[in-house]
C-alpha cells in the first residue's frame, strides 16, 4: 500500500493537509526535558531527511513514545502517514523551515528498507563564507575539515556555576583557510577520547553537523548545540570524509609529509590527571599478566631500541605496506582491507616505529612506539631523519639516528595499552599511547608507589602489603595508597584520601602556572 501512495518532500508540506505521506531518515535524536521536572522526558527532538536532500526537525511528545519510540533510531529510514505539524520557531533553530513533523494517535510509522537519498544529509557551508561572515547566525550549520591543531581539555564553570569541559581546535579546508570549532561538555569528551584511542593519527577529517556559529572577539566560530550536534571521526565509512582526506592528500602531495600536523602531537592532554589519577598502574613484571584489555601506567627507563626504528607506510591509512619488485616496475599494497578493497594508489612514506625494553626494578617490558607519539620526545619524523623505503619487510634495519640514541637510559612515563591481540596471542610488544618525562609527573609517581613490591594483577596479592592491607603496585584511581607522604598506621582513610587529592590539586596548580 505504502508504495502506490506518493511520497511528499518536506517542500510540499501543508498544515490543512491530512493525508502526508513521508518517507525519512533519522539524522539525529534526543530527549527534551520537562521543565520543572528535568528527570522526566517531555519530547524526544530529531532531525529528519527527505530522499531529495531536504532537512526538517520533527518532535514526539512524551504520551506517543510507548508507540513510535522503537522506530527512533538513528540512520533508520521510516515511512510516516498522516503526521500533524507543529510551529518551528523561535530565535535560533536547526533549519529554515516553517514546521515541524509531529505525531498523534492517527499517525502511522513503520520501518522502511529502500532509501534513494542521501546517506547522512550533510549542507556544507564553505569556510570563506564563514570568514567572511556571509552566514545565517540563527541557523545550524554543518561543517568539514582537517584538524590541524587543538587546545588542551579545559575546566570551566558555567553560567549556572556548574563544572563544564570545553576543547578548541582549529580547522583548514583544501584551500587553506582556517576557521575555529569550540567543543563542550559530552561532545569535548568524544573527540578527546577518539585522539585517546587512535595514537597513530596523523590525518584527522573532521565533520561537526547541526553546530552552531558563535562570535568572539569580531570572528566567528562554530560550537556543537547542546543537544541535536553530530560529529564524525575520520571515518571510511562516510564517503564526504574519504573524498576530502584525498583531495586533502593530493592538495598536500608536493611538501614533505613532516610538514602535515600530527593531529595526536598537537593535542594537549591534562596529562597528570592521566597519569596519576585516572589511569592504573603496573609495574613492567605485571604487564604480562593482565588478561583482560585495559589502559596501564608504566614508570621505567628505555634500556634498549631494535635497530629496526620505521616501516613503509600507507598514504591513506598508516598501514604497513608491502613492496613487489617485478623486473623494472616497484609496486607497493596495503594491508588494510579497505585500501584493497577500493583499489587505492599507494604512495608509501617512512613512519617511525620504536621497538624499546623499558626497566623498572620489577623487571622489564616491551613497547611499540608509534611516529605520532614518539614526536612527543624527539619533535622528528622518519622523513626528517631521511629514511629510506628500500625493504620488503615490515620494519627497517638502520643506524639509529642520535635522537633515538639518546633515549637509552632515560626514564619516562609511559601510558600503554594491552589489547585483546596482545592477550589472544601472547603479543608482548605493547603499544604506547602517551609517553611524557615530565619532571613532575616522574617525580609523583615515584613517590606514590613503592617499587619493591609487586602484586598479583589478577586480584591474589602475593606481596607485602603496606598498614592499611593495600597492594602498592597495581593501583586504582579510587585507591587511598596514592598519597606521597609516610602514612600513619592510626590515620582514617577519608583523610590519606584528602591528602593525596591536595597532591593533585597542587601539581594542577602547578601547571596551570606554566601553561
Amino acid at each position: 500500500m505504502a508504495q502506490l501512495m506518493k511520497v511528499d518532500n518536506f517542500n510540499e508540506l501543508e498544515v490543512n493537509n491530512p493525508d502526508h505521506f513521508l518517507i525519512v531518515k533519522v539524522l539525529s535524536t534526543w530527549k527534551w526535558p520537562m521543565f520543572k521536572n528535568p528527570k522526566l522526558t517531555y519530547s524526544v527532538e530529531m532531525m529528519l531527511l527527505d530522499q531529495q536532500g531536504n532537512r526538517i526537525q520533527s518532535s514526539c511528545l512524551s504520551q506517543f513514545l510507548n508507540r513510535f519510540q522503537s522506530f527512533f533510531l538513528e540512520q533508520n529510514v521510516i515511512s510516516i502517514q498522516k503526521p500533524i505539524f507543529g510551529e518551528n520557531g523561535g530565535s535560533w533553530r536547526f533549519v529554515d523551515h516553517p514546521l515541524k513533523v509531529c505525531f498523534n494517535n492517527d499517525t502511522v510509522v513503520q520501518r522502511v528498507d529502500n532509501w534513494s537519498g542521501s546517506d547522512h544529509g550533510f549542507n556544507f557551508i564553505s569556510f570563506e563564507r564563514i570568514i567572511d561572515k556571509q552566514v545565517s547566525f540563527n541557523l545550524s550549520t554543518d561543517v568539514i575539515g582537517e584538524v590541524i591543531w587543538s587546545s588542551p581539555k579545559r575546566f570551566f564553570k558555567d553560567n549556572k556555576n556548574q563544572d563544564g569541559v570545553r576543547i578548541s581546535v582549529k580547522l583548514q579546508d583544501l584551500s587553506g583557510n582556517r576557521i575555529w570549532l569550540t567543543l563542550f561538555g559530552r561532545f569535548c569528551d568524544q573527540f578527546c577520547k577518539y585522539i585517546s584511542e587512535h595514537p597513530e593519527l596523523t590525518h584527522f577529517t573532521f565533520i561537526i553537523q547541526f553546530g552552531k556559529f558563535s562570535i568572539y572577539e569580531g570572528k566567528y566560530s562554530v560550537s556543537n548545540v547542546f543537544n541535536g550536534t553530530k560529529l564524525f571521526f575520520n571515518s571510511d565509512k562516510v564517503k564526504e570524509i574519504v573524498s576530502f582526506r584525498e583531495k586533502f592528500l593530493e592538495t598536500w602531495e608536493e611538501q614533505s609529509t613532516s610538514s602535515l600536523i600530527s593531529i595526536s602531537n598537537s593535542i594537549e592532554y591534562n596529562m597528570e590527571k592521566d597519569f596519576l589519577i585516572s589511569t592504573d598502574y603496573s609495574h613492567t613484571a605485571e604487564v604480562d599478566s593482565f588478561t583482560k584489555k585495559k589502559d596501564l601506567i608504566v614508570l621505567g627507563t628505555i634500556v634498549y631500541i631494535q635497530p629496526k626504528w620505521f616501516y613503509p607506510a600507507c598514504n591513506h591509512c598508516n598501514k604497513i605496506v608491502q613492496r613487489t619488485d617485478e623486473g623494472d616496475e616497484v609496486s607497493y599494497c596495503c594491508s588494510n582491507p579497505i585500501c584493497i578493497k577500493e583499489k587505492r594508489v599507494i604512495n608509501p612514506y617512512s613512519r617511525i616505529k620504536i621497538l624499546l625494553k623499558v626497566q623498572d626494578s620489577a623487571g622489564t617490558v616491551d613497547m611499540t612506539m608509534f611516529e605520532s607519539v614518539a614526536k612527543q620526545i624527539i619533535k622528528k619524523t622518519a622523513i626528517d631523519f631521511a629514511a629510506p623505503l628500500i625493504s620488503k619487510t615490515a620494519a627497517i634495519a638502520e643506524p639509529l639516528p642520535k635522537e633515538l640514541q639518546d633515549l637509552i637510559d632515560r626514564k619516562f612515563a609511559f601510558k600503554i595499552s594491552v589489547t585483546e591481540f596482545n592477550i589472544e596471542n601472547r603479543y608482548k610488544f605493547y603499544t604506547v599511547i602517551k609517553v611524557t618525562d615530565d619532571p613532575i609527573i616522574i617525580s609523583a609517581l615515584e613517590k606514590k608507589y613503592n617499587h619493591d613490591e609487586v602484586s598479583d594483577p589478577q586480584g591474589s596479592n602475593t606481596s607485602q602489603k603496606d598498614c592499611l592491607g593495600i597492594s602498592p603496585s597495581v593501583v586504582t584511581p579510587d585507591s587511598v595508597n596514592m598519597a606521597v607522604k609516610v602514612i600513619d598506621c592510626d590515620r582514617e582513610s577519608d583523610s590519606l584520601k584528602r591528602n593525596l587529592y591536595e597532591v593533585y590539586d597542587a601539581i594542577s596548580s602547578f601547571n596551570h602556572i606554566l601553561y
